[in-house]
């Protein structure tokens, strides 16, 4: 609970702020700050950790043009996707563990599909 607590106490000025200042320049500033806040103050911080390499990265590579950059890319995302599963570690789980790392994979393959050199 006081976990929940911390995080909207400090997440919500800051979403406040950047609904009201946002823009294409302090974009990634404003995710840097909300991850921060996440990782910092949230309860499961290993998702939060993923995230905060994947998203920017994640979008330098969508404007790469690159094959080399987006095959990197994926196989950081698979990793880390592997590395995250022994969490979910009860047998009832076993199948939403494989779904949520399946579903992670296709939907990487589909925003980021290898382009021609």
């Amino acid at each position: 609970m006081l976990s929940l607590v911390a995080t909207l106490a400090f997440l919500g000025p800051l979403v406040i702020k950047m609904s009201m200042s946002i823009t294409a320049k302090n974009f990634c500033q404003y995710l840097a700050l909300c991850n921060f806040v996440a990782f910092n103050f949230g309860f499961h911080v290993h998702e939060k950790a993923m995230l905060l390499v994947t998203i920017p990265l994640g979008l330098i590579v969508l404007k790469s043009k690159e094959n080399k950059q987006i095959l990197r890319f994926k196989l950081l995302k698979l990793v880390m996707m592997w590395t995250l599963l022994p969490l979910i570690y009860t047998p009832r789980e076993t199948f939403l563990k494989h779904a949520i790392f399946a579903l992670d994979v296709i939907l990487t393959d589909y925003f980021l599909p290898d382009r021609p050199e």
